[in-house]
């Protein structure tokens, strides 16, 4: 989006969507296009002399419903619908409806409306006159049916089927009578009837008791709540409409607090516009201080909708929402003190107002749902939250604040699970503009790193579809965004000055479509030699050195003594390892070559490399006989010394250099760098920093190599944003040095921790060095780190195939079975393979260890696994801890106590491990007093992390199984932990019940980390 056209971030709308105008609404409206495109095809779908389809959308408060009737109104109104079709809108609320001839009335005011907006003013003066005139009458019937049929009349004098869209669509229908009702039905299903598309909280056609003649009417379109991905997808777009893009890496950086917020605040896409403002002003390091701010943002419009509640109202929704779970009829009556006749009334107005939803109760007596007991809760989450927040106690907010921290440490962050592909395909198959929108924006979020690979793959799409048509680019997007580069794919060959554009391209490093467009100029110019040799260039640039060395070859056909491609011949048999059929090549050079002084230099290079000094420096030293003082010469030279360690000789003709060529900056700083090389490799590493530092004070220097050496150099004294700086000078001049990037890549992943920018390099290597085992280990690490699974999978397994003798390639493989991709029976051979080739790796000992004692259920396998894993490092207390547990839970109580006393001291190091443990021992002998005690201990001992979470839970398990739950319930419930450790008590009630349907009677923003809790626990003891 051009950066004129951003949207501000104080005009995005939380609510009132009818008195934003139209481009506001358009802007802003981006959660729910799926269906607006949906509503859009029902509606034009409709033809002839049927009964139309109509629509009631549902959901709660904030789900969008408004914003979306007023988007379809808008689609209508000015989009190619509106030859057939007129929309009719209300404002939210029609409180003044009793009679159905309001409501025609009504309609016939909002048709005006459409009309003066369409400049058709005569129409509009009529149809003001006419309700003036029909609101004079006395007959409710007479004017009702007048005014329908003028409406009908007036739509069909243009052809136009008028489209309903009624908000609030339960003021229309308490508002009538049921005779008026039977009128509206009858209206609604004829032939030719008008389309109604109603908005409401809940259905209120399927909750009348007095007629179910409407209940088939209507199609249901509910409006969930938006999903993690949705969400993110909803901030991403949000914050490149309002052009923050500062926001995109808090989006991706921070997703295990967003995923939090999004089960606080249930998915409300209202809410997650409240969140990108959040974003917006910048997120604290702390989850609960960003729930706080939140509730603060949203305190207003909560305030005044609570406050608008009648008393009784208000007193049931302040029960239901500081008892947070969902309550039944006896428990409200309890809190309230309200008799049931004045709750079942206030309840009724409460849902058909949308604030609370009823569900079905589960009995705890009975152990499953009794369908007459119904559960009351507030339907939205977000509101439950805040009310707690601003009216509970102490205990109870303490509770909340407890409940994010476990969120946020149950959502482990989750690196960005990438849908390039997605969004390309999508693309392929119609361009779009909000999913470019979207993909520019994902693509910002690499741009973070580096990368922009997707962005040009949107741009190319979109070049390609509209064949380079600047008017049609303009459609979808602004053409001046679109890089130069990117348009020189579509230059013609036929253009003067083609040897520029060549030249252009590769001064951009575009060797691909530099060979494209050579292409081109050869299928004109066959013959012509430069033509051929920058083919060839171009080959050699792209690592494809076969074919390189055919166009060279082809080159020389037409020029046998074009000295050029005899280097370019030499330098691919160099990198081919053969040096005898190089030095032919160079010396072939050195015959053909007029500027014999370059070629020698290039001789002198490659017998420097196979460290032929002696030779390297006599031809050095004869050229420089005949060409003294130059640059070259005396740069190889000072190299040749630096490479035999002679840094006296070298520091002498470097002093030589630096006094008779004060004015040569870019020679000066060639020199520099060279002992800059020389310094670093000694214990001189600060002076190597301070040569460098001469070359950046004079020009700035375009050699990678220096760029290179002078980030290693500030990477040894630990200067890492420095070092960024200079490693990514290197990527720029050097996309293709294997040895570079590999260290580059590396330094983003573990220093840096830039896993997507890191992730881009190991791709471009693992075409440039294939057979390399550690770049495709390293590959598949940064997709593990970026979630995308099933790629890092492929990327190890590669790892393995191209080094099956690598031991390292087997264990990250078996990582990536067992704890990515689900597949515990390989995991398991690709574990054994590399424990075969290095039995020393304990992390793999464990790993195969965890895999037969929580997947496999093999404890034998898994206690010789475990055993190894501690003799070679017996400190290792999360090992001995899922040891003891499994010779625990399978009965093997000697082995266990046996181990304990082995490693007691060990164990001691750690409370939590050794209490969870000694509770353990305890339910075993059936000693309640103890075990309870300890599992107080390990309760209040834990600290919440990854680990110490899987091990409470399968403890927790075992004490479950035998026999202890409810006594565990107890302990949780006298400590802390049933408030810190909510989720976690209710999967273990849960499983003390063996009963899934209990977590109905559980807070929503609980129940779903409760509930994968339960599994967890439920197939490791079963």
């Amino acid at each position: 989006m051009n950066q004129n056209e951003n949207v501000a971030v104080n005009s995005l709308y939380y609510f009132n969507a009818h008195t934003k105008n139209d481009e506001d609404v358009v802007n802003t409206f981006i959660a729910r296009k799926p269906l607006l495109k949906s509503l859009e095809d029902s509606i034009d779908k409709e033809r002839g002399n049927t009964v139309p389809k109509h629509l009631m959308i549902i959901g709660s408060r904030g789900m969008g419903k408004s914003t979306l009737l007023r988007r379809l109104e808008i689609s209508i109104r000015k989009g190619d619908l509106n030859k057939r079709f007129i929309p009719i809108l209300f404002p939210e609320e029609q409180y003044n409806i009793d009679r159905l001839s309001k409501f025609w009335l009504n309609s016939l005011d909002s048709l005006a409306d459409n009309f003066e907006e369409e400049k058709n003013f005569a129409e509009t003066d009529y149809l003001d006159d006419l309700i003036k005139e029909l609101t004079s009458l006395k007959g409710e019937k007479e004017i009702s049916e007048k005014a329908y049929f003028a409406l009908l009349e007036i739509c069909k004098k243009y052809n136009r089927k008028p489209v309903f869209l009624i908000d609030n669509f339960d003021i229309l229908f308490d508002g009538i009578s049921k005779e008026q009702q039977t009128t509206l039905y009858g209206i609604i299903t004829s032939n030719q009837s008008p389309i109604f598309i109603g908005a409401c909280s809940y259905n209120p056609i399927e909750d009348v008791s007095y007629d179910s003649m409407f209940y088939d009417v209507f199609e249901n379109i509910i409006l969930d709540r938006l999903t993690q991905t949705e969400m993110r997808e909803l901030l991403l777009l949000l914050a490149d409409k309002t052009g923050k893009g500062d926001v995109f890496e808090d989006i991706y950086n921070k997703t295990a607090q967003l995923d939090a917020l999004h089960s606080l605040t249930g998915g409300n896409p209202r809410i997650a516009v409240f969140i990108f403002q959040l974003l917006a002003n910048g997120l604290s390091e702390k989850i609960f201080e960003n729930l706080n701010a939140l509730l603060d943002l949203i305190t207003p419009l909560y305030k005044s909708n609570f406050e608008q509640l009648s008393k009784q109202s208000q007193v049931i929704v302040d029960a239901l929402a500081l008892n947070w779970d969902p309550c039944d009829l006896d428990q409200l009556h309890f809190i309230t003190k309200l008799e049931n006749n004045q709750l079942s009334a206030q309840l009724d107005r409460l849902i058909k107002a949308g604030w609370i939803d009823r569900s079905n109760r589960y009995s705890e007596e009975k152990n499953k749902i009794v369908l007459k007991i119904k559960n009351y809760s507030i339907r939205e989450r977000f509101f439950n939250i805040w009310y707690i927040m601003r009216r509970a106690s102490r205990r109870q907010r303490g509770d909340l604040k407890s409940l994010t921290c476990f969120l946020e440490t149950f959502y482990t962050p989750q690196h960005l699970a990438i849908e390039k592909l997605r969004i390309i395909k999508l693309l392929k198959e119609k361009l779009d503009p909000d999913k470019i929108t979207y993909g520019l924006a994902l693509s910002r979020a690499y741009n973070r790193d580096g990368s922009s690979d997707l962005e040009n793959n949107i741009y190319l799409e979109i070049l390609e579809q509209t064949e380079g048509n600047l008017s049609e680019v303009a459609k979808y997007m602004n053409p001046d965004n679109i890089p130069d580069n990117i348009f020189n794919d579509f230059f013609n060959a036929e253009g003067k000055r083609w040897r520029d554009h060549i030249q252009r391209l590769f001064s951009q490093k575009e060797f691909q479509k530099a060979r494209q467009f050579i292409t081109s100029v050869l299928n004109k110019r066959p013959n012509n030699g430069f033509a051929l040799r920058k083919m060839a260039d171009a080959y050699f640039r792209e690592g494809l050195y076969s074919e390189a060395t055919l166009a060279y070859r082809n080159a020389l056909k037409i020029n046998p003594n074009d000295s050029m491609s005899w280097i370019g011949i030499a330098s691919i048999q160099e990198l081919n390892n053969d040096d005898i059929s190089a030095e032919e090549a160079y010396k072939h050079a050195l015959d053909q070559g007029n500027d014999v002084t370059y070629f020698k230099y290039r001789y002198a290079s490659f017998l420097r490399k196979n460290m032929r000094y002696d030779e390297a420096e006599n031809i050095v030293l004869e050229a420089l006989e005949t060409s003294p003082g130059d640059n070259f010469g005396e740069f190889l030279l000072i190299a040749i010394y630096i490479d035999q360690k002679r840094i006296d000789e070298a520091e002498k003709l470097a002093d030589e250099c630096f006094h008779s060529k004060k004015e040569d900056k870019e020679h000066i700083n060639l020199i520099h760098f060279l002992m800059a090389i020389a310094y670093k490799d000694t214990d001189r590493v600060q002076r190597a920093i301070e040569e460098f530092q001469q070359i950046l004070g004079g020009q700035l220097y375009e050699n990678p190599s220096f760029w290179f050496y002078y980030g290693e150099a500030l990477k040894l004294t630990n200067q890492n944003e420095e070092a960024e700086d200079a490693y990514r000078q290197v990527i720029k001049f050097a996309p293709d040095n294997v040895n570079y990037l590999f260290t580059i890549a590396n330094f983003l992943k573990e220093k840096r921790f830039k896993y997507g920018e890191a992730e881009t390099i190991f791709k471009r290597l693992s075409i440039l060095d294939p057979k390399n085992p550690d770049v495709w280990i390293a590959l598949g690490d940064s997709y593990t780190h970026r979630g995308i699974y099933k790629k890092a999978g492929v990327a190890f397994k590669k790892a393995t195939q191209v080094a099956p003798e690598y031991g390292k390639s087997w264990g990250v493989l078996g990582i990536s079975y067992q704890y990515l991709n689900d597949e515990p029976q390989k995991a398991s051979e690709a574990y054994i393979q590399c424990l075969k080739i290095n039995p020393n790796i304990e992390s793999i000992w464990e790993a195969l260890a965890d895999l037969n004692h929580f997947s496999l259920k093999s404890f034998k396998n898994a206690e010789n696994a475990y055993v190894k894993a501690l003799e070679i490092n017996p400190t290792n207390n999360n090992v001995l801890s899922k040891y003891l547990m499994m010779l625990i839970r399978s009965d093997d109580n000697n082995s266990a106590i046996s181990v304990f006393e082995k490693y007691r001291e060990s164990i001691k190091l750690n409370p939590f491990i050794f209490a969870l443990q000694e509770a353990l021992f305890a339910i075993n002998k059936d000693n309640n007093g103890d075990a309870s005690n300890s599992w107080l201990a390990a309760i209040t001992n834990i600290n919440l992390t990854e680990e110490s979470l899987d091990l409470i839970k399968y403890a927790a398990a075992i004490s479950v199984m035998k026999g202890f739950g409810n006594r565990l319930l107890d302990v949780f419930k006298k400590s802390q932990g049933k408030q810190h450790l909510r989720p976690l008590f209710e999967a273990i009630k849960t499983l003390v019940l063996s009963n899934p349907e209990y977590l109905n009677n559980i807070a929503e923003e609980i129940r779903e980390t409760a509930q994968t809790i339960y599994k967890d626990m439920t197939l490791y003891i079963s």
